[in-house]
């Protein structure tokens, strides 16, 4: 991991974002690593899907079921997507059984 120093010079801008990032849930130094991964993978003007996203109420609404999820103490997790599958293979076969 590198760490970079950005000078930022509108503060007006940089609070209305942050304030956008926050409802996305993500923190600056979480969006602007999704910005340099969209940089890195695009072989376009990047801006354009920037400029087009827009947070609907559904995209609100799964944010924050993910957040309870998360937050819930009793929730099941796994190290590895072969444990996942192991769990669902054997959710399905006891629901073959039943």
């Amino acid at each position: 991991m590198q760490t970079v120093t950005l000078t930022i010079d509108n503060p007006q801008a940089l609070e209305q974002a942050t304030t956008r990032f926050a409802e996305s849930h993500m923190n600056l130094n979480e969006a602007f690593n999704v910005f340099l991964l969209k940089v890195a993978s695009s072989t376009g003007y990047v801006f354009d899907s920037v400029t087009n996203y827009r947070m609907t109420d559904d995209i609100r609404e799964a944010m924050a079921e993910v957040d309870a999820i998360i937050a819930d103490p009793n929730r099941t997790g796994y190290r590895t997507a072969a444990e996942l599958f192991a769990a669902m293979d054997a959710e399905d076969e006891m629901e073959e059984l039943l």
